[in-house]
């Protein structure tokens, strides 16, 4: 598989309008979410919902899961996001974007620097 390529493009250049309406995740702040098994789950009815109510993106930002979790989440929620408008975006974790086959990935100010990612 051919990994895809860094997009520098505005978001308006690949698919979102310009302004957006955008979720970013931060699972803890559930008020319902009381174990990692149940913040999961809130999570991603926190995503269906938005996916659901048709917003442009969520940015799945899970900073503290390991790749392995996330990537499970983020692949549970772009199956579900198939066809439908709402972009999947992850957070500083292009292992997890790859993987998971979502929409984009989210490289952080003060990140790794593009050049190093696109090795």
């Amino acid at each position: 598989m051919t990994p895809p390529r860094l997009d520098p493009r505005s978001p308006g250049e690949w698919g979102l309008r310009v302004p957006s309406t955008y979720l970013v995740t931060d699972r803890r702040r559930l008020p319902e979410a009381r174990t990692l098994a149940g913040e999961l789950a809130a999570l991603e009815a926190w995503i269906d919902a938005a996916v659901e109510a048709g917003l442009d993106a969520v940015q799945i930002r899970e900073r503290d899961l390991p790749a392995r979790t996330l990537t499970d989440v983020a692949i549970a929620c772009c199956r579900r996001a198939a066809g439908r408008p709402t972009r999947i975006l992850i957070n500083d974790r292009m292992d997890v974007w790859l993987a998971s086959g979502a929409d984009g990935v989210h490289l952080r100010a003060d990140g790794q620097p593009r050049p190093l990612l696109l090795r």
